[in-house]
Formats: structure tokens, sequence, C-alpha cells
């Protein structure tokens, strides 16, 4: 376990966060809100 300081408590703030808006995307994908496309689907998306 790393000790505890300012940045190792940022980082898991951070951590924290991320791991909290991967919950409420999963939620949405559960409740049909959400879109699912192949990384190839993506790419067309981003790049035209």
């Amino acid at each position: 376990m790393r000790p505890l300081n300012e940045e190792n408590l940022q980082k898991a703030i951070n951590n924290a966060r991320y791991l909290a808006m991967l919950d409420c995307a999963e939620k949405e994908l559960e409740e049909g809100k959400g879109t699912v496309m192949t990384f190839e689907e993506l790419e067309k998306l981003i790049n035209g």
C-alpha cells in the first residue's frame, strides 16, 4: 500500500471519480440509454 500523501490522495480521488463514471455508463447502457459501437464504427465517426 502506498503512503498517504497529497499526490496519492489526489490519485485515489481521481480513480474513484473515474470508477463512478464507469458505473454510471454501465447503468445507462443497461437502461438502453447508451450507444454501443465497434472500434471501426468509432473510427469512422471520428474520422468521417
